[in-house]
């Protein structure tokens, strides 16, 4: 037996006993879950989920990983727009429902929405659910092409065919195999010095200064001659030519 597939809600919720969670628990239970019940998906909301563990590592699990995600921006949530963007940055298969009577935002009114309302009439007849079910075989129709919906040729969050991975730190990228870190740490040490020799050099040359440090115990003598020939041709470059004087 096949695995069933899975559908995450992003909702606003409410407190117990709100008005908000009252539209939000009519919408999920007559609208929604019918519809992807009869699709063969499981269905879950941010506030069904009881496995052990933290709320918003498994809410993220469902926007990121789950076969399809429904999204009611009904009351402008400020956390369900937040979930919304990381759906959309991830390109992940999304249907949008908002109730009629709510405006949306500039930036989402171009976006396909099955606006909907609670009347009897409408949820006797199945209306939004109608709508609802044509949406997602649209969406699992073959051949249904995504792209990141505000800037479709952005790499979308996550990659292309990698499974999502978040970094915390650098070390972590590079433990990981990203970057090797032996060539991260040449090039650093390359800088360092690079950076360096052009401070020192741009001294001498805009300020005239000269190191008044004592060389170490390991310089040679050498090396000490070596740098006095560096200073006195630098000075013969920057002094003028006695020819092209006057």
């Amino acid at each position: 037996m096949s695995a069933k597939k899975r559908c995450f809600v992003i909702s606003p919720i409410g407190a117990p006993g709100s008005d908000v969670r009252a539209h939000a628990d009519d919408v999920f239970n007559y609208i929604i879950e019918p519809v992807t019940k009869q699709l063969s998906y499981e269905t879950e909301r941010g506030d069904h989920v009881s496995r052990p563990g933290r709320i918003s590592d498994q809410m993220y699990d469902g926007i990121l990983h789950d076969d399809l995600l429904i999204a009611v921006l009904t009351f402008q949530n400020p956390n369900v727009y937040y979930e919304l963007a990381i759906a959309h940055a991830a390109v992940r298969p999304l249907i949008i429902l908002c109730e009629a009577s709510h405006a949306l935002p500039f930036d989402i009114k171009d976006q396909r929405v099955i606006f909907y309302d609670l009347r009897p009439r409408s949820l006797f007849e199945g209306t939004y659910k109608k709508e609802l079910e044509k949406a997602i075989l649209q969406l699992e129709s073959p051949g249904v092409e995504h792209g990141v919906p505000f800037r479709p040729n952005l790499t979308p969050l996550g990659g292309l065919g990698e499974s999502f991975r978040v970094f915390e730190r650098f070390t972590d990228t590079v433990s990981a195999g990203s970057l090797p870190l032996k060539l991260i740490r040449e090039t650093e040490r390359a800088l360092r010095l690079s950076g360096s020799r052009f401070f020192r050099s741009a001294n001498i040359r805009t300020f005239g200064l000269r190191s008044r440090r004592s060389p170490s115990a390991g310089q040679s003598h050498y090396g000490r001659a070596e740098s006095r020939a560096d200073l006195d041709a630098e000075r013969r470059h920057e002094e003028p030519h006695p020819e092209s004087a006057g």
